[in-house]
């Protein structure tokens, strides 16, 4: 006959049984099969009743029910789909080249702008080479020698060469003379222009720091003594700095004065407080200690005797006797002392 199984065997079997079949249920759920269902699963065999078995001393033994195992949560996987992290990479690369694709547009775009804008300078004024070589050339006409002009072939304001707009190379050295006093003439007006812009700059600059200069912490003639905007800024910020700190400092050592005031005050009340509370103590045991022979002690207040009989039955033995009360009391409960008469 073969030993019956103990409650713990029974136990860990159940354990053991439950555990692989929720690991077959997550191996079936990863491999898109259909998990067993208990219903498909093998019958669980009963648990058959343990036998009670007896004790040393013939006593049966308590069986206590087998503990089950808690119901474990069914573990959810977190599938990651390849195709969507695909997608997030390629969207992110995507957002990066748009960036940097219009940010190199831009850049492209303002360095094209600013070569149009030196190119029409050029053309009004004249290139440093084209007024190079029609100077040279037009001296040479002026000394008799016509041959330079004729191969002369510059860019003209309207952004045309010579050569473009006549079909051969070559000024007369009175077209070179106009076409140079033109330029001359483009660099007057440039200069005008440039000069007008910057008053207009200059005067928007004096605006804003005469607003600036209402600050009470700004220091106007410090700023004003400064020609440009450089030095105009540093003056108003080291005077900015220089008033705030001289009016933090002041501030500070006015707190810091009262202070020092109110602790000197609070040391000598302190000071006062301890030397009077010594006095006092004083007074009190020299007034305690006190007898009708010795008194208490000079200054100590001296206190007066009984009254009544409920004062008196609140007096202390010792302070009865010490104070005096005693002799006082004798001294008017006794009558007076008849004087003897003298025998003739």
């Amino acid at each position: 006959m073969a030993p019956e199984p103990t409650p713990a065997q029974v136990e860990g079997k159940s354990l053991v049984k439950n555990l692989s079949s929720e690991i077959d249920d997550l191996w079936a759920r990863a491999e898109g099969r259909t998990p067993v269902t208990p219903d498909d699963a093998e019958p669980r065999a009963e648990t058959p009743e343990p036998t009670r078995q007896r004790d040393a001393s013939g006593r049966f033994a308590s069986t206590a029910a087998p503990v089950e195992p808690a119901p474990t949560e069914p573990v959810t996987e977190t599938t990651v789909d390849p195709a969507e992290i695909r997608r997030q990479e390629y969207e992110r690369a995507k957002a990066e080249y748009e960036a940097n694709e219009q940010q190199q547009q831009e850049t492209a775009k303002r360095v094209q702008a600013e070569a149009e804008f030196s190119q029409r300078v050029d053309r009004y004024r004249g290139s440093d080479t084209d007024r190079a070589a029609l100077t040279r050339a037009l001296e040479a006409a002026n000394l008799g020698n016509p041959t330079a002009l004729d191969a002369i072939d510059v860019t003209l304001p309207n952004g045309q060469k010579v050569s473009d707009l006549r079909g051969v190379a070559g000024l007369t050295p009175e077209e070179a003379q106009n076409v140079l006093n033109g330029w001359r003439q483009a660099d007057e007006y440039g200069d005008a222009l440039a000069d007008r812009k910057v008053g207009q700059l200059i005067g928007y600059w004096n605006t804003e720091v005469m607003s600036v200069l209402q600050d009470p912490d700004v220091d106007a003639s410090a700023v004003t003594q400064h020609a440009t905007p450089g030095g105009q800024i540093k003056a108003a910020i080291d005077s900015t700095r220089t008033t705030v700190t001289r009016r933090l400092t002041e501030a500070h050592t006015a707190e810091v004065k009262v202070k020092n005031a109110e602790i000197e005050r609070l040391t000598e009340r302190v000071a006062s407080l301890t030397e009077e509370r010594g006095n006092r103590r004083s007074n009190d045991l020299a007034a305690q200690d006190a007898t009708p022979d010795r008194p208490g002690a000079a200054g100590a207040p001296r206190r007066g005797l009984p009254r009544t009989a409920e004062e008196i039955r609140a007096m202390s033995a010792d302070e009865f006797f010490k104070s005096g009360t005693n002799d006082e009391l004798l001294r008017r409960l006794s009558p007076p002392t008849p004087l003897r008469r003298r025998a003739v």
